[in-house]
């Protein structure tokens, strides 16, 4: 349990305590006794998956709405207390291979997201403070997991659109049931966040053969992308395969299909005496203790 590791470490109960949750970072780096160390982890980082098929965000004007209505660095703030980094916008870390920054695609504007809404015809017709259109409301689902960060996250989403007319609802479950109603697509937005060194996996995520029954929680087929993942699992030119998979990235932001967020972190705390643990580049939380020593 998150507070106890962190007692445990602080009192010296146990001399490395991982997985340090972002509130209480700030308190044991101001430990003299504790040293803190973060890694960026590769994969996704922390994304929220957009359905391109349900109503509202099967509309592109609603999505990229969403994208202008999202600042990595309040979400950072807020939702990490300024412990895990904002995400440079992409469907990818900065640690990945073929990385590449779409950070200045969307800025955070509420006035360019309320722009995109009403030339697109979503309009408060009923006076309830929800837009709509075609008799569908701007309201979204989010489907996630009861976590302390994304909860505070998505309640950060939800105060933001509700001034432009749009609403969010929350509904968390547990790790099958989420699965299954995200397969589903009964969500507009999931919350999403998967550690990989290789581009090569977005695959699993985005190619339309894992809509339904697999990982690929956008619903939405890219033929295009599809082409571009299957081309850069042949590509035998390591460059020529990174600017493949830099091209899925910039799509996936195109038709704003992900929303970046944060990225995902791992942060350990050691006492001062314990020295020499290493942590590994990919996974983070798998320390190497070869040279590891207590004095």
């Amino acid at each position: 349990e998150n507070q106890s590791r962190v007692i445990a470490v602080t009192t010296g109960e146990v001399d490395a305590a991982m997985r340090i949750p972002p509130q209480s970072v700030a308190e044991l780096e101001a430990n003299s006794d504790i040293y803190v160390e973060s890694v960026v982890l590769p994969g996704t980082g922390v994304i929220l998956v957009v359905n391109g098929t349900k109503s509202p965000t099967d509309d592109i004007a609603v999505r990229k709405a969403l994208q202008h209505a999202v600042d990595p660095s309040v979400v950072s703030r807020v939702g990490y207390f300024n412990a895990w980094e904002p995400h440079l916008g992409s469907a990818m870390s900065a640690p990945n291979p073929s990385f590449v920054d779409l950070s200045d695609m969307y800025d955070f504007n509420l006035e360019t997201a309320a722009n995109l809404l009403d030339e697109a015809g979503w309009a408060d017709s009923n006076g309830d403070g929800i837009r709509e259109k075609d008799g569908n409301d701007a309201v979204l689902q989010y489907v996630g997991f009861p976590n302390p960060e994304t909860t505070r996250v998505i309640e950060l989403l939800q105060a933001t659109l509700r001034p432009i007319g749009m609403d969010v609802k929350i509904l968390e479950l547990d790790t099958g049931a989420i699965q299954k109603a995200r397969q589903a697509g009964d969500h507009n937005i999931a919350h999403l966040t998967w550690i990989f060194k290789d581009g090569g996996f977005l695959r699993t995520l985005f190619h339309s053969e894992n809509i339904g029954s697999g990982w690929n929680f956008t619903h939405y087929p890219m033929a295009n992308v599809d082409e571009l993942l299957v081309a850069a699992e042949t590509e035998a030119d390591l460059a020529e395969r990174g600017r493949i998979i830099e091209q899925v990235q910039t799509i996936m932001l195109e038709e704003a299909i992900v929303i970046p967020t944060v990225y995902q972190q791992q942060i350990n705390a050691f006492r001062n005496e314990v020295q020499g643990i290493k942590l590994y580049e990919v996974y983070g939380e798998a320390p190497y203790f070869y040279d590891a020593t207590k004095n």
